[in-house]
């Protein structure tokens, strides 16, 4: 949205500087459309990076004069032809401003995804039994389970900052923003959505909001924060947000809105669990949840407060099943844990598999579990992540294993620079046979898209196994399969 200002405001300004005359609005229709779609062709709203990198700016501005060219073609061939020196103007125009809007939200500290880097002021540690146990497992996990080359630059970060001492401790402001949280970028294009929300239910409370130890640099988050709670707040469903708080564990961001603290992590998955249970078939039983890639947990809480007879499965790669694992018997304690182990049949496991209400595997595991074994399959921020290949077998095990239904939210698109790939909504081979109860976009941020469908019954036919992997991986190569909510 900002950057449509931009170009909007490049072309008229140039306009009026150059000719004097009145707006031609046709032109600027034309132009500003085709500038707009090749920024979004140019992957820099997708990109992982920051927004002053060095490589998203030359492609960006590679695409910005592609599609200044065709725009002034198009506008010459549908009225008078543009002066050389105002097209000349305009086009360098934008990119200033363009270049400039990216420089000045990266120093107030807008970022797309904050790097994970570890503190090197603190000493490295061994790997703890308990995460180099699951290294050693995941080492001969088949290749279709091992992820694309923009997690394993990830996650090797990643591996680097839990293995100092301070990382397992402040994993919210750290490894989490490689999961699902945005910060002020991710409230860029939902801004009019949740003002029209809260103008349906205002809430004066709302720009009261504060982040906690924050000052006034930081009050425009936590207004933008309190107007998504009262979005969410007001869903069908939402209103669990008015009984829970964000768990201190992990040193979260945190909020103070209407006399609670909140979290953009607590919105999100307050959202993305009324979103499942107000769309779920009434008929529908929900006993147990399975989530791929499911990041520190942060929706697996929010499913166990709010109905703590059901059986959630965290499914995903270390060093994120570590992280899950300790963060929910932690804040958790109360709940039976069926810990992340190795296994070779589900017989093995079964009893005591049934008696936990948290469950931890690798993702190589499914392919061990029983046909229709889960009612709810979810799956947040992880697909668009993964190669071709990969979408295609977990969808195939998704409807092998879910006789209920399939929630999924995922960029409507993506590009993965360091694979040189681009995902879109049509690249997600969602199996024959489900049929879609809804598909919308989300409430923060606008550019995901969630769908919920209704799986076959869990009878779809079996699908082959991987073929086992080659070459292990140790705990100095850690990767993590898929994306941003979590390893998968």
């Amino acid at each position: 949205m900002l950057d449509l200002v931009i170009l909007v405001l490049a072309f008229a300004g140039s306009w009026v500087a150059i000719t004097g005359l009145a707006i031609p609005f046709g032109a600027v229709a034309i132009v500003v459309v085709a500038k707009g779609v090749a920024l979004a062709r140019s992957g820099t709203y997708q990109s992982v990076g920051t927004l002053t990198q060095a490589a998203d700016f030359v492609r960006m501005m590679g695409w910005l004069l592609l599609g200044s060219t065709a725009g002034y073609l198009v506008a010459a061939i549908s009225g008078p032809p543009l002066r050389p020196e105002f097209v000349v103007t305009d086009t360098a125009t934008a990119a200033l401003l363009l270049a400039l809007s990216r420089v000045s939200l990266g120093r107030i500290g807008v970022v797309r995804h904050r790097s994970a880097e570890p503190d090197q002021s603190t000493p490295a540690i061994a790997p703890p039994p308990e995460l180099a146990a699951m290294f050693k497992e995941f080492a001969r996990a088949p290749r279709t389970y091992q992820p694309s080359r923009f997690w394993e630059s990830l996650n090797q970060r990643h591996v680097g900052l839990l293995l100092h001492e301070s990382g397992l401790g402040n994993f919210k402001r750290t490894l989490n923003t490689s999961y699902f949280q945005f910060g002020a970028a991710g409230f860029l294009r939902s801004i009019p959505v949740l003002v029209m929300s809260w103008i349906r239910h205002p809430d004066r409370s709302v720009f009261d909001a504060r982040v906690e130890g924050g000052g006034w640099p930081e009050r425009s988050f936590a207004i933008a924060l309190a107007l998504y709670a009262n979005a969410v707040r007001h869903v069908p469903g939402g209103d669990l947000l008015d009984r829970l708080e964000e768990p201190r564990t992990g040193n979260p961001i945190v909020v103070h809105y209407g006399g609670r603290t909140i979290s953009e992590d607590l919105c999100h998955s307050v959202e993305e669990y009324a979103a499942v249970m107000s769309g779920m078939p009434p008929d529908l039983p929900v006993r147990r949840v399975v989530e791929l890639g499911a990041g520190y947990g942060r929706l697996a809480y929010v499913f166990a407060q709010a109905r703590p007879e059901i059986q959630y499965h965290i499914v995903d790669i270390p060093p994120a099943l570590y992280v899950s694992q300790r963060y929910l018997t932690s804040v958790l304690p109360e709940r039976e844990a069926f810990r992340f182990r190795p296994f070779n049949r589900y017989a093995d496991v079964e009893a005591e598999m049934n008696r936990a209400r948290l469950v931890f595997l690798e993702p190589q595991q499914l392919e061990e579990l029983p046909d229709g074994y889960a009612d709810i399959v979810l799956t947040v921020s992880t697909l668009h992540e993964m190669r071709e290949d990969q979408i295609a077998h977990y969808l195939k095990l998704v409807d092998r294993i879910c006789k209920g239904a399939f929630y999924t939210k995922q960029w409507r698109r993506f590009y993965n620079d360091l694979d040189e790939i681009t995902l879109a909504r049509g690249t997600y081979p969602i199996p024959t046979g489900w049929m879609t109860l809804f598909e919308r976009s989300a409430l923060v941020p606008r550019s995901f898209f969630e769908a919920l469908y209704l799986c076959r019954s869990g009878n779809a036919p079996p699908i082959t196994k991987a073929p086992p992997r080659a070459a292990a991986t140790g705990p100095g190569r850690a990767r993590s399969v898929g994306p941003s909510q979590g390893g998968l």
